[in-house]
């Protein structure tokens, strides 16, 4: 069974600290300067909080997390044609190499064995 990381993460219409909404504000605002014009991939969505900014210039962007729960979250929170939610495993992705032109892991990347996610 998949472990649900949802009550370790930020949700929409959960209370956050000043600081927190910094960071992930931070976070987001740093990697849209790459998304322009361009095929995104999110790795670790979670309830997608930055899949709007990361969308907002792309050409499509696609949200993969691990768990269900997390892509409905994600999924329930978007209206954008341009982004597509997927349940999927950051150690075997599922598209051909080079099939994207960004690929953006904030706050899933301490969860992840490196060596097979870079692979």
């Amino acid at each position: 069974m998949l472990q649900s990381l949802i009550s370790e993460t930020e949700l929409p219409g959960k209370k956050v600290t000043y600081d927190t909404l910094q960071i992930i504000s931070h976070r987001y605002y740093w990697c849209s300067r790459f998304t322009s014009g361009k095929k995104i991939l999110e790795v670790g969505c979670g309830p997608g909080l930055g899949l709007k900014v990361l969308s907002s210039a792309s050409i499509f962007t696609v949200a993969g997390d691990l768990t269900w729960e997390s892509i409905s979250l994600a999924a329930h929170n978007l209206s954008d044609s341009k982004i597509r939610t997927i349940q999927m495993d950051a150690h075997h992705l599922p598209f051909k190499n080079q099939s994207m032109d960004v690929i953006i892991c904030v706050a899933a990347m301490i969860y992840l064995d490196l060596s097979p996610f870079l692979k």
